[in-house]
């Protein structure tokens, strides 16, 4: 069992996330003076040197009435909001720590009926969820149908996460007619001084240490990241893909991506690591994909949009209101998009050649991964689905 963290936290910038341990061998058996995991700070003290960051602990059972009175009390509606978006967060943090470069928020709503909700996103693309990940279904994407019709791309390409949501909250609330209340954001990186200002203004909560109850994670409830685009898409396009077609769809969505992206005038070899995919024939042009892949997404992030060009948030914005100028990514958004698209593009090329390095076959779990990306390049769920249908 490893040992619990020490009170001095190197990295008091991130959201860290305690009371849990892996299921591996026993190395080392730390006593306990009590059943009940110990809270790293029973109570929040008065100075705090990093007022807008967000530290959220976990717990092996449900904190106590007097940690949660700590911290505002569990039975208010936007405690409820912020323990939820809380383990959320940590949620999503501790599945893609090993994705270079990015960042998630959070954000608790709170409707007219006092029912709290959470958004979240990441800053790559729309939204983007790295592979492997699994969602929580009770939060909602950003990128999703609650989107104002034109805003959209200004946000992608947007640096900080947590400016994402508070501008998305701000339309929701105009959407709303103003009954739309905000709870807190929480995010993994700084929340920056214009989202602490819109935060103060809506009287938020700016949360320095929130308690979650693992109760509060998605556990079975786990989604694919598929599911988050079309919670229809697996069962009618993917699963209906059987046995060796299952490889012929994946080569196809490969080859959309590619042409669709057009990284292919910049990266020309990808043309011959897409037939030899298809043949599945492994050559050291494969590394050269992998390079592409995280190249790509390198240069895409650095014209990300930092806070100090975004300007302040604004509040009851009118949809009309905002230069694109000033929120754009250096470049525009396609400037930005293209690159990421082929980031894409080349990342399920490089899934592809792994498998054939490793002789494995793909199951449908496998095309799902790749139809996600497929998506964030196509940006539409019928191209997706009318690539794997003529497979099944």
């Amino acid at each position: 069992m490893a040992r619990r963290h020490a009170h001095f936290d190197p990295y008091p910038n991130m959201v860290r996330q305690y009371g849990f341990v892996d299921d591996e061998e026993e190395e080392e058996v730390v006593p306990v003076a009590k059943p009940k995991p110990r809270l790293i700070s029973k109570k929040p003290k008065h100075f705090d040197p990093f007022p807008n960051m967000v530290r959220t602990y976990g717990y092996a059972e449900e904190p106590d009435e007097e940690e949660y009175a700590a911290l505002g009390g569990r039975d208010t509606p936007a405690g409820r909001a912020t323990s939820r978006a809380a383990a959320a967060l940590a949620y999503l943090k501790r599945q893609t720590a090993w994705y270079p470069g990015i960042s998630w928020a959070v954000g608790a709503y709170l409707n007219s009926k006092n029912e709290g909700f959470c958004y979240a996103v990441s800053n790559e693309g729309r939204g983007y969820l790295p592979y492997g990940l699994r969602w929580d279904p009770e939060v909602r994407p950003v990128f999703g149908l609650s989107v104002p019709v034109g805003h959209s791309p200004s946000w992608q390409g947007a640096a900080n996460p947590a400016r994402v949501i508070a501008d998305h909250y701000e339309h929701q609330r105009r959407l709303s007619g103003g009954e739309m209340r905000l709870a807190t954001i929480l995010a993994t990186a700084p929340l920056g001084r214009p989202v602490v200002d819109m935060m103060r203004e809506r009287e938020a909560q700016q949360a320095t240490t929130v308690l979650f109850s693992p109760a509060l994670l998605p556990g079975d409830r786990r989604v694919r990241r598929l599911d988050t685009v079309s919670p229809e898409l697996f069962r009618r396009s993917v699963q209906p893909v059987q046995g060796r077609t299952r490889w012929e769809a994946a080569c196809a969505l490969a080859a959309s991506a590619v042409e669709t992206s057009g990284v292919a005038q910049q990266q020309p070899f990808l043309g011959q690591a897409l037939a030899l995919a298809r043949r599945k024939q492994d050559s050291d042009v494969n590394a050269l994909v992998r390079k592409a892949y995280w190249r790509l997404a390198a240069q895409a992030q650095a014209l990300r949009v930092e806070d100090d060009r975004a300007g302040a948030v604004l509040l009851d914005p009118d949809p009309e209101s905002k230069a694109e100028q000033d929120v754009l990514p250096s470049g525009g958004v396609l400037g930005y998009a293209k690159l990421f698209w082929g980031a894409r593009a080349c990342s399920i090329l490089d899934r592809l050649t792994d498998f054939v390095a490793r002789g494995r076959e793909l199951d449908a779990e496998d095309l799902a991964e790749l139809a996600y990306e497929h998506y964030c390049v196509v940006e539409d769920v019928s191209a997706t689905a009318e690539i794997l249908g003529r497979f099944s």
